[in-house]
């Protein structure tokens, strides 16, 4: 159920990472952006824990009927217990309706996660009056990056939220194994590239290739759509040129091939 339900809301949470990482960055420094990284630690070590949890404690329930017909619930630990309790103050400090409830679901197939629910506002116990309570509950941005971070966590995606390698900046992976954003991505390619000697090696080729290949499509365009429009000179030209294009694409697929083994090699003898 739950692997069906993050196909279905696969969009709406890559869209939700892109807005809180776009607003941590925005945010740098501040209070807001100190509170938000500080929730989404607590939630990420939540989560490093709770896999410790179905091979080390067995089940206390399980959920008869509803959706969640079979989903097995756990006690949560002492150590994990902390955790949600910390959790748990930030949310309430800052008048959010999330709290994470005294015990975990683990559905079908799936394995134990997190979920924050959401609670009426008279079951939210702050210690403030009440109209302090309703002015916390404004659509600004710093509720919508704390909503984002409880949305993440209760749909097992807060991993893909992270710092990239290279400029510290947030960004929203859209693979697992992501470590740096766009840019910073391409421009390490290039720098590798730069490094191995493959970027050089290109530029010597692509301008061989380029003239040949610009000759050959302006003979092309002259034959349109019948080999008429060409002399008997040009179309044994342009056939040499196909030629000799496929020969050059070889030769660096070849040379492509000999430098990526020259920098495995010397990568490997580091």
């Amino acid at each position: 159920m739950y692997s069906e339900k993050k196909g279905i809301l696969q969009e709406r949470f890559m869209a939700k990472g892109d807005w809180l990482a776009n607003f941590l960055n925005r945010a740098q420094g501040s209070a807001q952006e100190k509170t938000v990284s500080k929730l989404y630690d607590l939630y990420r070590s939540l989560q490093y824990s709770l896999s410790e949890i179905a091979a080390t404690t067995p089940p206390c329930a399980q959920v008869q009927g509803g959706p969640r017909d079979g989903a097995l619930v756990y006690r949560i630990p002492a150590k994990v217990a902390r955790l949600t309790n910390r959790i748990n103050r930030v949310l309430a400090r800052h008048l959010f309706r999330w709290q994470i409830p005294p015990g975990l679901i683990a559905e079908k197939g799936e394995a134990v996660r997190v979920e924050t629910e959401l609670y009426r506002l008279p079951d939210v116990r702050s210690g403030v009056r009440k109209s302090e309570i309703e002015r916390g509950w404004t659509e600004d941005e710093y509720y919508t990056a704390i909503a984002c971070v409880v949305q993440l966590a209760n749909w097992d995606e807060l991993g893909r939220l992270r710092r990239c390698g290279e400029c510290s900046k947030w960004f929203m992976a859209n693979r697992t194994d992501r470590v740096y954003h766009e840019n910073c991505a391409a421009k390490r390619h290039r720098k590798q590239r730069a490094a191995s000697g493959i970027s050089t090696a290109y530029q010597k080729w692509y301008r061989k290739y380029l003239l040949v290949n610009d000759r050959r499509k302006s003979l092309e365009a002259k034959r349109g759509v019948h080999a008429m429009h060409l002399s008997k000179t040009e179309r044994a030209e342009l056939q040499e040129l196909t030629a000799e294009a496929e020969r050059l694409k070889d030769k660096w697929k070849t040379k492509l091939r000999t430098l990526k083994k020259k920098k495995g090699t010397h990568n490997g003898s580091l």
